[in-house]
């Protein structure tokens, strides 16, 4: 029972504070957008995502239709970003939304076969193995 109301404060608070950081980022995306794209406490909502995701996710539906719905709007969002953002838009700001949510809706879905079977093949974990230093 504890352990429970642990977990659920610290979703909580991981939630309320990556509110507050996501509306820093929207509050100083039009003044300063060099200092909101490189200061942690304006981009920290995008790790506090997924610490809400990680401690979170023994609630989250993991049946087949469930996982590969999320799966797929996940990869929309995600798509859409890309085909998107551009130089002229101010990022982070309000467009981190798409593939912020569209990660942890990714993420939210293992057993997806989107994640299984293409995310997974052999090229695309090589790219992501390289990805950091490529």
């Amino acid at each position: 029972m504890l352990a429970a109301r642990l977990r659920i404060s610290i979703i909580a608070m991981a939630a309320v504070l990556g509110i507050a950081s996501f509306l820093l980022n929207v509050a100083l995306i039009g003044s300063n957008p060099v200092a909101t794209f490189y200061l942690p406490c304006t981009r920290a909502f995008e790790l506090l995502a997924g610490a809400v995701l990680a401690c979170g996710s023994s609630k989250i539906n993991q049946s087949e239709a469930a996982s590969n719905w999320r799966a797929w709007i996940g990869m929309a969002l995600i798509a859409t970003s890309v085909a998107l953002l551009d130089s002229q838009r101010a990022f982070p700001g309000w467009w981190a939304v798409l593939p912020v949510a569209g990660s942890a809706l990714l993420l939210s879905a293992p057993a997806a076969w989107l994640n299984r079977v293409v995310l997974a093949s052999r090229p695309l974990v090589w790219i992501g193995l390289i990805s950091y230093p490529l």
